[in-house]
């Protein structure tokens, strides 16, 4: 599997990988998983996470190692997933995009250290990455009545239902 990949990434055209790779419904870790299940435990997960933070089912959608088997990611040389790797969820949301905006400009202005480089990278590229949050992030967004939990979501993600294993979740507004 791992030298499949190196080599479509070796021959095919960028859209192609994206197509062959990272959209549909097979996901990597739930087909290990429960192989005859695997793609009504990634639905119930969707709309597990849809349910948890209001939006769209068709906008939530695994990616990186969990999703491929091997990471993508420069530098990680097509390491394989395991107990260490992420969890990554891309979540299509103006409104948490926007909430979180808020959050890290009251951040800002309250001359909070929130990590301004790692977060301005990531918003410049027009998204934004939950992946280390901090305390002050949820706090600000429960000022604002925002009501966001993603905290509590990757906490209380039912790992029992889903056959998810101890492992760490990244999240992508």
């Amino acid at each position: 599997m791992r030298q499949d990949v190196i080599n479509d990434i070796s021959n095919l055209d960028t859209i192609s990988i994206y197509k062959k790779y990272l959209l549909g419904q097979d996901v990597w870790y739930f087909k290990q998983k429960e192989p005859d299940k695997y793609l009504q435990i990634y639905d119930s997960f969707k709309h597990y996470v849809a349910n948890c933070l209001e939006i769209n089912f068709n906008n939530i959608s695994i990616v990186g190692s969990a999703k491929t088997g091997i990471s993508l990611s420069p530098g990680k040389d097509f390491k394989m997933f395991n107990t260490d790797s992420d969890f990554d969820l891309v979540l299509v949301s103006p409104v948490l995009f926007y909430q979180f905006w808020d959050a890290y400009l009251d951040l800002f202005k309250e001359k909070k250290n929130f990590g301004y480089q790692f977060v301005t990278s990531n918003l410049f590229r027009r998204f934004i990455s939950i992946k280390k949050p901090d305390p002050n992030h949820f706090r600000l967004l429960k000022k604002k009545g925002k009501g966001i939990e993603i905290s509590r979501l990757t906490s209380a993600i039912p790992n029992d239902i889903f056959g998810l294993d101890s492992i760490h979740y990244s999240e992508f507004c």
